[in-house]
């Protein structure tokens, strides 16, 4: 093939963490980030819809969930 692909040539080197967040993604093994783009304005989803994803999260004590809202 002729196109190569090259990932990540335009990344920028990722700044340090501020110590907030650090302490955060330290806090348990295991950390998830719940986002849904740009598409999805997560405070106008349906009361219902919050409701689930809370109860799913709860499930998980040992795990980290920051949700992008």
């Amino acid at each position: 093939s002729r196109v190569h692909y090259i990932g990540g040539i335009g990344a920028k080197t990722p700044k340090k963490l501020d110590e907030d967040l650090d302490r955060l993604f330290t806090l348990r093994n295991k950390t998830v980030l719940i986002s849904f783009g740009s598409v999805v304005v997560a405070n106008k989803l349906p009361f219902k819809m919050k409701q689930s994803i809370v109860a799913v999260v709860s499930r998980f004590p040992e795990v980290t969930f920051l949700w992008k809202y």
